[in-house]
């Protein structure tokens, strides 16, 4: 099981940004479901409207109904914990779809994650672990 972030979903759906060739490729190596988290999935959508409108928010939405994607719901301790998280990474700043990934990884037991965000090579999993950022840059 893998995480999926906001831009690596918006590479999977729009062909045309820079990276998408590598997620894809990524993507359909990797075991499935891909879970996400609904802050990601929130700025995802809000990405592919403001690129193609609803025909790109629905193929991201493809994703969810075939299985491929699912979501990651937080409990209390977690809402707690991504508050932690987002103080702790202020000077970033660690936005909301950000901190629910890694508290996501810390209750999943899961550090790898499908970004081209960099801060992911920042974020610490667990407080002290790194995190396996995919796809590997070659």
């Amino acid at each position: 099981m893998s995480l999926i972030d906001a831009n690596a979903l918006v590479n999977l759906v729009d062909a045309r940004q820079p990276m998408s060739v590598e997620f894809r490729r990524t993507f359909n190596i990797l075991r499935r479901p891909l879970i996400t988290t609904w802050p990601a999935f929130t700025e995802a959508t809000y990405l592919l409207f403001r690129i193609g409108g609803w025909q790109m928010q629905r193929k991201l939405w493809d994703f969810i109904i075939k299985g491929l994607i699912k979501f990651h719901l937080p409990d209390q301790h977690e809402e707690l914990r991504i508050i932690c998280i987002m103080e702790r990474y202020r000077d970033r700043p660690a936005d909301l779809a950000d901190a629910s990934l890694v508290a996501a990884a810390e209750t999943l037991g899961d550090s790898q994650i499908l970004t081209q965000d960099h801060d992911f090579y920042i974020y610490r999993y667990k407080d002290n672990e790194d995190f396996e950022v995919l796809p590997i840059r070659v």
